[in-house]
């Protein structure tokens, strides 16, 4: 109406709970406690919120519909954001926090932050999609992550002095090869918790040489929790010579995955792995389940150089044995041959046929002593 002038929204200091909207009116009017760009709420939360978010003081960020740009979204202790924060979106199929051409979430030695029903996305760069630095802990619930680089990286050069932890719950974390670093969640400091979630490297090759696919990889001081959840590699029509590896422990890393799908497939002839150990590290995968596919490469169950594996296996009975390699003794397999005549063979890379070499192995009668 001409000549009526509606009050201006105010932002209060000590706001328990803020709103991040595309649009700060309803009905006409200005939503107090809302900001519609993430600098804005940053730039509010570093310099005036008073007090800081903290254990005592927390702070919910209730995020609407629409698509944000990440600029500005940096935890760090040295700038007055040490964390306590939640930011809840409306869906992850609805609220989407994206960044073109550097990282969207930038983290270093923050506490308990939340993040919950909404997307990240990273596109169009080398940044990444969330870079954690210096310990801490964080929780991701209904999350999904999509980067065309990393979707989960932590730098060996910036580990806290304590071990942080991270939990996700029924989140998908997926990264798609546009750039070199094919790599999904790399890990180097802290422990990672994983519950009904999914960690997928989807190989479009954009990207024509994929540098080292690996989904999941820990090392140094990290560990990986996997409990019923899916680890996957997708090759699609990719570079033949890029070996696919789902999960993988090296240097002092250490991985556990239990109830866990393990997925590789390729439509071309890649070598693909499921579980790759190098020395120090140690993967421990029991109640796991595997499906490894490739059109005329190798499929490596178990590739041990140097490390420890606890991941014993069963395949499913038949007459054809898995044409696999793996680690002696870590796979079983039971051969029915027909009628009662029923065997169990156990893997072992150095059983061969004493009369003739290029035949039978790598599996061990049980019950005969013959190579197969």
């Amino acid at each position: 109406m001409p000549g009526v002038i509606e009050a201006a929204s105010t932002i209060d200091a000590d706001a328990a709970v803020v709103q991040l909207r595309s649009d700060c009116t309803e009905a006409g009017a200005d939503i107090d406690n809302c900001f519609t760009s993430v600098g804005a709420l940053i730039d509010w939360i570093v310099n005036a919120r008073n007090p800081k978010p903290s254990a005592t003081n927390p702070l919910e960020v209730k995020i609407g519909a629409g698509t944000f740009n990440a600029i500005g979204l940096a935890c760090d202790p040295d700038n007055g954001f040490t964390g306590y924060i939640s930011f809840t979106g409306s869906g992850r199929g609805q609220t989407t926090i994206s960044a073109s051409n550097g990282i969207v979430v930038d983290i270093a030695s923050c506490t308990e932050l939340n993040f919950q029903d909404l997307r990240i996305y990273s596109y169009n760069g080398s940044g990444g999609a969330v870079k954690w630095k210096g310990g801490g802990n964080s929780n991701w619930s209904n999350i999904d992550i999509n980067a065309q680089y990393y979707a989960w990286q932590e730098p060996l050069i910036s580990c806290g002095a304590t071990r942080g932890r991270h939990n996700w719950f029924g989140s998908r974390v997926v990264s798609t090869d546009v750039f070199s670093a094919s790599k999904v969640y790399t890990a180097n400091c802290d422990e990672s918790w994983f519950s009904g979630s999914e960690i997928t490297l989807d190989l479009q090759c954009n990207y024509t040489n994929p540098n080292d696919p690996v989904a999941l990889s820990i090392q140094n001081a990290a560990e990986a929790h996997v409990y019923g959840s899916v680890v996957r590699v997708l090759s699609e029509d990719c570079n033949a010579n890029a070996p696919l590896i789902a999960i993988r422990a090296r240097s002092g890393g250490v991985i556990h995955s239990h109830g866990t799908g393990i997925d590789v497939l390729s439509n071309t002839a890649n070598d693909v792995t499921a579980l790759a150990v190098a020395s120090g590290g140690l993967i421990h995968a029991n109640g796991s389940s595997y499906n490894l596919q490739t059109t005329s490469g190798t499929i490596t169950r178990i590739d041990n150089n140097g490390g420890t594996v606890k991941a014993p296996y069963l395949w499913e009975g038949g007459s054809t044995l898995p044409d696999i390699v793996s680690e002696d003794g870590a796979d079983m397999v039971v051969e029915h041959a027909g009628g009662t005549d029923t065997h169990l063979l156990i893997y072992n890379g150095n059983c061969v046929d004493e009369n003739d070499p290029n035949d039978g192995g790598p599996w061990i009668d049980v019950t005969t002593g013959a190579c197969r």
